[in-house]
């Protein structure tokens, strides 16, 4: 019978989560061959613990089941694919998957991995502030040949770290200032002096954003920053934002969006030409059904059918949607839909997250995917999408366990709260009630 019980399960002698942090830091930290680090920690893991069934956590379990069976199709073409393509990519993360949330705790393992994520964010914020004391900017000296390379030569404020271009670092420090955010509002009097250094890096990463200029960027900020206060508020006054208010807060956003794309600030020759890369990567596809179904299995297999139909033109979809179907089809973008929306509905409009700094963040960053993934002109290979729904499954999955009186609530840091802590904050489960009216 499977369980979905929350501690480390009595059948699992030896805990061995932290080797996950190993892996994950690596990919943020854009290591070599860190993909398949991820895959060989995540292995292990599962080894040395072995693995328990829990129930909950099925739409995040059947994207990875699609993109495995469509990449796998796919990349039959080409057995090189099969080991440094899509398929690849969706096996190392299938296995991170396993390792999170069906090995061990589930509340441990999602605390080490973004742990880890938030230390790799770290590395990144301080090399690039060292980019900007200095001027000695680091793209240049590891790229010469890169498109950006002069913009960053002449911007002060153009700072990569170790991203191939100012875009894809703007979006990582997003992410960076979300989960800064989510720590900030958990702070407490014993955490005064990390806090100070928390906020001080916050305001920098947000002046940093805004300076460099990356309009996807800054819409992403904006949104998740959004979002994330809406979920803090209604922790702390549930009858403020009820779910009506909710919904006319997403439509009003809707519209002045819509408003905001029709301006000179987003219709311009950027734009015009991402639309022009997305109408002919669609017109391949629609040429091609085999490939709308299950998509190209490998980056490599796609550039070479998008040289031979457009040649000497850039052809990166520069949209992470797009990018699911050329990976692994229509069927891998439906269900990495499915999962956004189901963490939309239980973290954001039912508020099912667990209250303390990793279950916000690890809520905001999955729901911002939308927003990150409409910046980098390749987001799959940084392994964001993956590796932000595993956490944001794993923070949803925690929270309705425990609403259904399988274990107690959890405050800051993860420790256990008194039920009249629990009371006075709001949990979950009782505040649902009061958010309906």
């Amino acid at each position: 019978m499977a369980t979905t019980s929350l501690d480390f399960p009595p059948s699992q002698r030896w805990d061995a989560a932290a080797l996950l942090a190993v892996g994950v830091f690596a990919l943020v930290a854009r290591v070599p061959a860190s993909i398949q680090l991820v895959a060989v920690t995540s292995l292990i893991v599962l080894l040395i613990q072995g693995v328990v069934g829990r129930r909950g956590a099925g739409p995040v379990v059947a994207f990875f089941t699609v993109c495995l069976a469509t990449s796998g199709v796919a990349g039959l073409t080409s057995v090189s694919s099969l080991l440094d393509g899509y398929a690849m990519m969706a096996a190392s993360f299938a296995l991170l998957a396993a390792a999170v949330l069906f090995s061990g705790s589930v509340e441990k393992n999602l605390k080490i991995v973004l742990g880890a994520v938030y230390a790799g964010l770290w590395f990144h914020f301080a090399i690039s502030f060292g980019e900007l004391v200095s001027g000695i900017k680091i793209l240049p000296l590891r790229d010469p040949n890169a498109s950006t390379v002069a913009t960053v030569l002449e911007d002060p404020w153009a700072v990569t770290s170790l991203f191939v271009n100012y875009n894809d670092y703007s979006v990582a420090m997003v992410i960076f200032a979300n989960i800064l955010l989510a720590r900030l509002a958990f702070a407490s009097r014993r955490t005064l002096w990390r806090s100070i250094v928390e906020g001080l890096a916050f305001v920098t990463v947000i002046v940093m954003v805004v300076m460099i200029g990356s309009r996807g960027a800054f819409v992403a900020l904006v949104f998740t920053l959004v979002v994330e206060a809406v979920i803090l508020i209604r922790f702390q006054h549930p009858l403020l934002l009820t779910t009506r208010r909710l919904w006319m807060i997403i439509g009003g956003g809707g519209v002045g969006l819509a408003v905001l794309w029709n301006t000179p600030y987003f219709q311009n020759h950027s734009t015009e030409w991402r639309e022009q890369i997305l109408g002919q990567i669609f017109t391949m596809l629609l040429a091609s059904p085999s490939r709308l179904v299950i998509g190209f299995g490998s980056p490599t297999l796609y550039a070479a059918a998008a040289q031979a139909a457009y040649p000497k033109q850039l052809m990166d979809p520069h949209n992470v949607f797009v990018e699911l179907i050329i990976g692994y089809g229509v069927f891998g973008l439906l269900a990495f839909l499915v999962v956004l929306f189901w963490i939309f509905r239980h973290a954001f409009m039912n508020q099912e997250l667990p209250m303390n700094p990793w279950g916000v963040a690890a809520a905001v960053t999955g729901l911002g995917l939308i927003g990150y993934g409409t910046v980098p002109s390749s987001f799959l290979a940084y392994g964001y999408p993956y590796l932000l729904l595993i956490t944001a499954t794993g923070a949803v999955w925690l929270s309705r366990v425990s609403a259904a009186g399988q274990l107690a609530p959890t405050g800051e840091e993860g420790q256990p709260q008194s039920h009249d802590e629990a009371e006075a904050q709001g949990s979950p489960a009782h505040d649902h009630e009061a958010r309906q009216r």
